[in-house]
């Protein structure tokens, strides 16, 4: 459930959630993949961590 939850994510914020999380990648490290800035990574992170954390409560999975 979780992993559908991420694809349904707009692809930014998935790109920069993945890198973030899943592959440990710094705020640093995930700016210059991405080609933005830190800010924006940090921005990209937090609303993917608030709609993943939306969606799944809605189904009645709370981490």
């Amino acid at each position: 459930r979780i992993e559908t939850e991420i694809q349904a994510l707009p692809s930014r914020q998935r790109e920069a959630f993945l890198m973030r999380y899943w592959e440990e990648m710094d705020v640093a490290e995930t700016a210059a993949a991405m080609g933005c800035s830190e800010g924006s990574v940090k921005t990209h992170c937090f609303r993917a961590v608030q709609t993943l954390s939306r969606a799944l409560k809605a189904k009645g999975i709370v981490l």
